[in-house]
């Protein structure tokens, strides 16, 4: 799997995650779970959910 389609994983599950509670209560646990990927991998691209919401609506 490219580089890109595991960072818009993160950003679908993510935006899945938003819908059914608000951010601050979403966790990295969360979200690698949704996006069926290991938080070593959520961690080699984002520093954080913040990072992954900030570099989803710059791109």
């Amino acid at each position: 799997m490219k580089n890109e389609e595991t960072l818009f994983l993160f950003a679908k599950a993510i935006k899945s995650l938003i819908k059914k509670q608000p951010l601050d209560k979403i966790t990295v646990t969360d979200i690698v779970s949704t996006a069926g990927k290991t938080r070593q991998t959520f961690y080699r691209h984002f520093q954080d959910k913040y990072d992954l919401v900030n570099w989803y609506f710059e791109n």
